[in-house]
């Protein structure tokens, strides 16, 4: 994936917090938001956080929508439809902070080996037990590659070296990340 310049990371950020202030009934802010990044879709993942402690997040590797549509769509997913913590209120939607992740697409891995923890998001499905982690997750614990795949695979409720096992399939992507969240290295919140 491309790096973004400044324009193009805070227009993502944009649609982002546009697409939270529209759910919630607020008003959108001054002036029009600037163009999103145009190009070929991209996966997307979101992750919202109040006062530094998550509040949600949600993705997708394959993108349904354009993507300024995708961000604005994951956006209000990961602010009120993540059941594992509190939805974001209208009070609270002024100190929300957001990260916005733009994945490459996904091609299949075998181990540790085939994986950066530095550029790389991680999908691992076996069955009905799926997870993704990005990045920042490994680059907030400073974990290695095979750390990094264990971890994957423990979010995705399967032990820790269920990489190794049949039936399962692990992908990676490349993700560009922006934020406007200090504390953006941080995981997102989950089980």
């Amino acid at each position: 994936m491309s790096p973004l310049d400044g324009g193009q990371r805070a227009a993502l950020l944009a649609v982002a917090h546009r697409a939270l202030a529209r759910a919630l009934g607020l008003p959108e802010g001054p002036g029009a938001a600037p163009a999103a990044p145009s190009g070929p879709r991209a996966g997307v993942f979101v992750a919202w956080s109040v006062d530094g402690e998550g509040r949600g997040s949600f993705g997708a590797i394959a993108p349904a929508a354009e993507l300024e549509d995708e961000v604005a769509a994951q956006a209000v997913r990961a602010a009120l439809e993540d059941p594992r913590v509190p939805s974001i209120t209208a009070a609270e939607a002024p100190r929300a902070r957001c990260t916005v992740g733009l994945a490459g697409p996904a091609r299949p891995v075998s181990g540790p080996g085939e994986i950066d923890p530095r550029r790389d998001g991680l999908s691992v499905v076996n069955g009905a037990h799926a997870a993704v982690l990005l990045p920042g997750a490994a680059a907030a614990q400073g974990w290695d590659a095979e750390t990094y795949l264990k971890h994957a695979c423990l979010r995705a409720g399967l032990r820790a070296d269920a990489a190794g096992l049949p039936g399962t399939r692990v992908l990676a992507f490349e993700v560009v990340e922006v934020s406007d969240d200090p504390a953006a290295a941080a995981p997102a919140p989950g089980p």
